[in-house]
């Protein structure tokens, strides 16, 4: 069954862990390809509901371009998602956009973006199932 895109705001916000950008972690995708996913929000109250669900002292950071810009340049053929306004590191369903996708919506001023990805929680392995949408 085809999995349909779903709109959200677009990302302003990451959460580090010192000075590392967290984000949930990925079963290998069946094409081979790397992926590697942070978590984006759109605001305080999304981010604080994240930061209440998680054992972690994680740190709220800008989502700026020039950081963005730099994944996609150094990212050679990884796939890099950013995740929408999860509420906790174990939500069973999670939407996600590239970081590419992000990069222009910031660049351009949009104020929605339509998810690319939906990702999946296996309640095993606490690893998450990439599928692209559409």
């Amino acid at each position: 069954m085809p999995i349909n895109a779903v709109s959200f705001s677009t990302p302003q916000y990451v959460l580090m862990d010192v000075n590392r950008r967290i984000g949930p972690k990925i079963q290998p995708l069946t094409s081979g390809q790397v992926c590697s996913p942070i978590y984006g929000f759109t605001n305080k109250l999304l981010y604080d509901r994240f930061r209440l669900n998680t054992p972690q002292q994680l740190i709220p950071y800008p989502l700026v371009k020039r950081y963005l810009t730099q994944l996609i340049e150094e990212s050679g053929e990884k796939l890099l998602l950013v995740v929408f306004d999860a509420v906790g590191p174990d939500d069973p369903v999670l939407y996600a956009a590239t970081t590419a996708a992000v990069l222009e919506a910031q660049s351009n001023g949009e104020k929605q973006i339509a998810s690319s990805h939906q990702l999946t929680i296996d309640p095993g392995t606490k690893t998450y199932r990439v599928e692209a949408i559409g």
